[in-house]
């Protein structure tokens, strides 16, 4: 007597329809669903912030020399790309009149601050794309490539802007010991041909140093990145699923 066979699972269920795999219902919980729907909004905002903070940090200066003697004042502000301001006498305005690295010597320091602003560059505009990204991604049905691609431009600009403060406070007193060598004489540390910022008096005059507001503004975002990114990768991972949509 012959037995009859039972139909496998898969001949049983309607053609077209593939069942989720094991362990993995077909719809995303609630949970998971407003977490990454919250990650949008954060990846869109802090990509609008940071992109604000790096454009203005690239209209003020990164670096300032202080030389104050007797009774007058002198201030240098080193910005990015190719020019300098200097408050006192002279005094020099960033738009008109800006003394350039190149033309007064400072050939190092104008490679260094020229790298400065490309670098700024590519943050700012990536990060303004990925902001306009994620909140495209608030809209669209099928956000997983909106996400991917706001996760890939996080780690970029995140790679970068920790990279750029650090490489001014690691480099520029080397680049300005470079530059200025058989013009000013420095004198043993702390002077800023050997430390990145600090104060020293000598001879009646005194010499103060150090990070300007441009360079506070990028250490700012950097922190901010970092932070969002951790932020946007705990938001993305994949959490429990639900039989049921949200």
């Amino acid at each position: 007597m012959l037995e009859s066979a039972t139909p496998s699972p898969a001949e049983t269920e309607p053609i077209g329809i593939t069942k989720p795999a094991k362990g993995r219902p077909e719809h995303p919980s609630k949970e998971v669903f407003e977490r990454r729907r919250w990650g949008d909004q954060i990846g869109g905002s802090i990509g609008l912030l940071v992109g604000s903070l790096l454009l203005a940090s690239m209209f003020t200066g990164w670096w300032t020399l202080s030389i104050t003697d007797g009774g007058s004042a002198e201030t240098i502000s080193f910005f990015p790309g190719a020019s300098y301001v200097t408050t006192g006498s002279p005094e020099t305005g960033l738009f008109f009149g800006a003394p350039t690295y190149s033309a007064s010597g400072l050939n190092q320091l104008g490679v260094l601050y020229g790298h400065i602003l490309s670098a700024g560059i590519f943050v700012i505009v990536i990060a303004f794309v990925a902001a306009l990204i994620g909140f495209l991604s608030l809209r669209s049905v099928r956000p997983r490539i909106y996400r991917a691609i706001i996760l890939v431009a996080g780690c970029c600009t995140t790679a970068v802007a920790v990279m750029v403060p650090f490489l001014v406070a690691g480099f520029h007193e080397y680049a300005f010991a470079s530059d200025v060598d058989g013009e000013i004489t420095c004198s043993p540390p702390p002077s800023p041909c050997s430390t990145f910022w600090g104060s020293e008096t000598t001879n009646g005059t005194t010499w103060t140093w150090g990070p300007g507001l441009g360079w506070v503004l990028a250490v700012v975002a950097a922190f901010v990145l970092v932070t969002a990114l951790v932020f946007l990768v705990s938001a993305y991972r994949p959490y429990p699923y639900s039989d049921e949509p949200p």
